[in-house]
């Protein structure tokens, strides 16, 4: 058994940046040739291990300022108009870019907007905004008729 380092991430085996102890024909005729792992040296697991150090700190100054993001955000109401017939039914359904324009402040990307259902009729939603995961906030998106 020979102690490798991964440089990428290896399916069933170990992600980019994991320790792993592998059998010695595995890593000399698979991992080193096709540049996916290097011998773990000393010096390189200490460089990895105070890598990952900084990491772990910067996740957890984000989650902090997200915290902070999602305690403001909470019960916000978010208010969108569109073109609806007299039935109050949308021309076109309200996506989350749209929604995303209305917490710019916050700076909040589409892809961390939840929208359980479509939105496709003039009334009051509720939607979740998930910035990071396990940090969930409830807005209200009000959609008008124009």
């Amino acid at each position: 058994m020979v102690e490798v380092v991964f440089i990428k991430d290896v399916p069933g085996t170990g992600h980019k940046g994991d320790i792993k102890q592998v059998a010695d024909g595995y890593a000399r005729n698979f991992l080193f040739p096709k540049g996916l792992a290097v011998l773990a040296t000393p010096s390189l697991v200490e460089q990895i291990e105070a890598e990952k150090k900084q990491k772990s700190k910067e996740l957890e100054a984000e989650r902090a300022d997200y915290e902070k993001v999602i305690t403001e955000m909470e019960g916000q109401v978010i208010e969108l108009t569109a073109k609806a017939n007299e039935q109050g039914n949308l021309f076109a359904t309200i996506t989350p870019a749209m929604i995303a324009d209305g917490l710019v402040k916050y700076k909040i990307s589409p892809d961390q907007i939840i929208i359980s259902e479509p939105i496709k009729k003039v009334g009051e939603y509720e939607v979740k905004v998930s910035p990071m995961s396990g940090l969930t906030a409830t807005i209200k998106v009000t959609v008008k008729s124009i």
